[in-house]
């Protein structure tokens, strides 16, 4: 009977379209007349098993209002617009009815014999109906022997002088008065309901007993020789004296559920005016068997020394969305059977080990949403029998001690890095949390056991070294979303972090800004079923990059430009929604694959389109014609062989240029030598004519070494006969005991050229300086260029032009540099002993001179 009810129940709440019925008619045993504007009920054939009224105009249900429907068993009549009136035996031919709803219709009338020939009736919903105490007085429900469940919340109620007729409902289980107006309750009121066993008894949101002064001597027990599953007397506004009268009050019921939810105990944070509950505030449910207690969305600030001794049942205790800072050591003890513990949404800052002793069984402990930033070492030791830790969304930024028990639950908190702890679980949840180095990804899977390990949103971007991977025989579920792997996996570390997971078969690594898969990565998952790439940049995926045992993949919202169909050809269902198609012919194979596979295709066709190129923008593939594909594909590969022909030429001239550009220095003598041995050219030699030297040397005596090797010894005869120059320097041909200005004088006029060589040390040397300025006024007296400038080292343009004598050569004739490599030596002193051949054309006074075009080496 409970199934079928149940079933009744979810045909209620759907709609027309859901059904298949269209609205304001009827099909397969169901009329459906919502919101049909009906003012009376409409003609049913009597084969209907639902009818559903709602949402109408109908005022006034009589006997003759519905004909015999013998197998109609669900009647909505609930939120008429106007106010219903419904008169005797209003329903007397709907004789299987089992569930009645009314509720959310005024009713304006309501005959005591309403309710009679209804004898299979289940469940009668009457909440919202603006009744009284009346339909509790009055005997309303005689004769409905198979009621279980009354719903008459949310009406105009005040007391509950039950009628005798309660006494005969043998089958009630449940009855609902919250959100009524009932100050109190008492045994007297509730006598009809002695030795009744019910499965639920709501009494919450009346204000019970918190706006009347009780003499409970006279008002006794209101339970008193019931069972009640659950009693529900939450949001009543009680404090700590109330709850204190009530629990003594009941004492001896069997309530096995208790929700006491949307109190008022507790100083609050802050407060002292309201006190919170001690060791005598239950006490009085002593002897009720209590399993379950709610005690939750109140405003307990402490937990007092055995608040709970009494309770020696309990194996359910929510404390929830209280204020609860401070556990006092103590306060469980007597909870010997506790299992469930809920201290979510409260404000305790650390746990101390003194704080969960006398719970020798409890098996989950939720401790979510809290400040909780410290844990002493020994804080759960003493729960022997934990299974679930649950310390999600707390301010934790390490973790020490960790008790080895099957579910860990560290999310939302502020891990940065994991310590080497001994640790054993079945599930560890440690999304939303610092993580960054992958280490502590590597830590992880070597924890014994582990079957799920989520780190979603964490910060997962760099990898030291990678560290031996490790085997983990049981994980099943890997979550690694919204991390960054891009940046890991960048640095070529960390590859093979999937290694050592054989049984793995669900794998999370979507939002990690991939824009590659490392090669061989999924190689090691023999089990994998499912992968979830989604929200990356891929742009492309190979055959081989995919396990082959992999049965779904999650590719959408990527950066896919042409797939290769083969990648998807082992899989069962795939996604491949808004990726960035480019509808040419090379995508010819993939949308050929789309239109013939077997494959489950997630998502609508239309979230399968072209991006590029722009005329294609936005069509679905599925519109997509490969027609003339084949010319183009003939044409493609004329151009593909176009292509390799000039990569090839291309790639050849390159070569020879960096080549040549490499051994340039190798190259020049070669061509040197080419040209003697073809032309038999030998040295050319100057005529002196009037000039007793080709060139004049000016360079500082500390550079001596270097001129010679550099120089000398390459250009001057009397080093060698194969030299063409006769040169001038100071060490071999200034006259010992002369004045230093007159040798100056007489190597500047009687050289055919002068070439400064200027250094460093050539820039300190006055001697130098001098002779430069000697160079420059035989420039101007014969109207010729005949001083030459190399720049020796690393001197800047800036460093030059700091010389005065130096600052108009540099601003108006170009200087040549020694070149840094040594290969172009060779190429320079040629260049060099050109300039120092050329001959320069007399210019005519008053006109300028020309700036010699001479490549400068750097």
């Amino acid at each position: 009977m409970r199934d079928h009810l149940e079933l009744l129940l979810g045909v209620v709440l759907v709609t027309g379209p859901a059904l298949g019925i269209s609205p304001c008619s009827f099909d397969h045993g169901v009329a459906l007349y919502r919101f049909c504007n009906l003012t009376q009920v409409p003609h049913i054939p009597p084969t209907m098993k639902i009818l559903l009224l709602s949402f109408n105009s109908i005022r006034t249900i009589t006997p003759t209002s519905f004909p015999f429907l013998e197998q109609l068993q669900l009647l909505e009549l609930g939120t008429q617009f106007t106010p219903l009136t419904i008169e005797k035996e209003a329903f007397r031919n709907l004789p299987n009815l089992s569930i009645l709803d009314l509720g959310r219709s005024q009713i304006s009338f309501l005959h005591p014999d309403a309710f009679q020939g209804l004898p299979h009736l289940v469940e009668l919903r009457l909440f919202y109906c603006g009744l009284s105490d009346t339909v509790l007085k009055g005997g309303y429900f005689r004769n409905l022997d198979s009621l279980a469940h009354l719903d008459l919340s949310k009406n105009q109620i005040g007391s509950l002088h039950l009628h005798p007729s309660f006494r005969e409902l043998n089958a009630l289980k449940s009855i609902d008065f919250s959100l009524n107006q009932v100050a109190s309750v008492c045994e007297r009121e509730l006598k009809p309901l002695q030795g009744k066993v019910l499965s639920f008894f709501s009494l919450a949101s009346n204000n019970l007993y918190s706006r009347i002064s009780v003499d409970w001597s006279k008002c006794m027990n209101p339970f008193k020789n019931m069972v009640l599953d659950t009693l529900d007397v939450s949001d009543n506004g009680w404090a700590v004296d109330t709850m204190r009268n009530f629990s003594n009050a009941i004492n001896g019921s069997e309530i096995f559920s208790l929700v006491l939810s949307h109190h008022i105990m507790g100083s609050g944070f802050g407060f002292h005016n309201l006190k919170d509950p001690d060791q005598s505030t239950f006490a009085g449910l002593a002897r009720s068997s209590l399993i379950k207690l709610d005690l939750s969305h109140g405003f307990i600030f402490s937990l007092n020394v055995r608040l709970f001794e009494t309770l020696t049942e309990l194996k359910v205790l929510n404390l929830a969305h209280n204020k609860i800072n401070k556990i006092v050591e103590g306060a469980f003890y007597g909870l010997d059977r506790l299992q469930v513990l809920n201290l979510s949404h409260n404000l305790l800052g650390e746990l101390y080990n003194s704080n969960f002793n006398g719970l020798p069984r409890v098996a989950y402990v939720d401790l979510r949403k809290n400040h909780i930033g410290i844990i002493q070492d020994q804080t759960f030791k003493s729960l022997g029998s934990l299974k679930t830790l649950d310390l999600r969304d707390n301010a934790l930024e390490t973790i020490h001690i960790i008790p080895s028990i099957p579910t860990i639950y560290l999310g939302g908190n502020k891990l940065v890095k994991l310590s080497h702890i001994s640790l054993v679980a079945d599930i560890i949840h440690l999304a939303e949390n610092r993580l960054e180095n992958l280490a502590d990804l590597y830590f992880l899977l070597q924890v014994p056991h582990l079957q799920i390990l989520i780190l979603n949103q964490n910060r997962l971007s760099s990898c030291s070294p990678s560290p031996a991977p490790a085997e983990s025989l049981s994980l099943e579920q890997l979550f690694l979303g919204e991390n960054m792997l891009q940046l890991a996996w960048e640095t070529g570390f960390c590859w093979d972090v999937f290694k050592g997971l054989p049984h793995l078969q669900f794998l999370y690594l979507n939002n990690n800004h991939l824009s590659f898969l490392p090669p061989g990565v999924f190689s090691g998952l023999a089990a994998l079923r499912e992968l979830y790439l989604n929200f990356n940049r891929l742009t492309s995926l190979s055959p081989g990059d995919l396990p082959a045992q992999l049965e779904f993949l999650d590719v959408s919202w990527n950066q896919l430009l042409a797939p290769d169909p083969a990648v998807f050809a082992s899989l069962r269902a795939v996604d491949l929604r808004h990726n960035q198609f480019i509808c040419a012919c090379e995508l010819s194979a993939f949308i050929s694959w789309l239109n013939h596979t077997n494959a489950t295709l997630r998502g609508a066709p239309a979230d399968r389109y072209c991006m590029f190129p722009e005329a294609f923008a936005g069509v679905p593939l599925d519109s997509i014609s490969t027609d003339g594909c084949d010319e183009e594909k003939a044409f493609q590969a004329l151009k593909w062989s176009l292509f390799i022909s000039v990569t090839v030429m291309l790639t050849l001239v390159l070569v020879t240029s960096l080549g040549a550009a490499k051994f340039r220095g190798v190259c020049f003598m070669c061509y040197k030598r080419a040209q003697r041995l073809l032309f038999g050219v030998s040295p050319q030699r100057l005529e002196l004519d009037r000039y007793k030297y080709d060139a004049y040397l000016c360079f500082s005596s500390k550079d001596f070494e270097w001129v010679q090797s550099a120089l000398l010894v390459r250009l001057d005869t009397q080093y060698s006969d194969q030299n063409r120059f006769s040169l001038c320097f100071e060490e071999r041909d200034f006259v010992p005991g002369e004045n230093h200005v007159v040798n100056i004088q007489d190597a500047v006029w009687s050289s055919r050229k002068i070439v400064c060589l200027v250094s460093r040390h050539f820039l300190r040397d006055g001697w130098c300086l001098e002779a430069f300025s000697y160079a420059q006024s035989r420039c101007l007296a014969d109207l010729r260029s005949a001083l030459i400038v190399v720049v020796v080292g690393s001197l800047s343009q800036y460093q030059l032009m700091k010389h005065r004598p130096l600052q108009g050569f540099i601003q108006k004739q170009q200087y040549l540099r020694w070149p840094e490599d040594m290969q172009d030596v060779e190429w320079f002193l040629n260049k060099l002993s050109r300039e120092i051949l050329k001959k320069e054309k007399k210019q005519k006074r008053g006109s300028s001179i020309p700036l010699q075009t001479v490549a400068t080496i750097s």
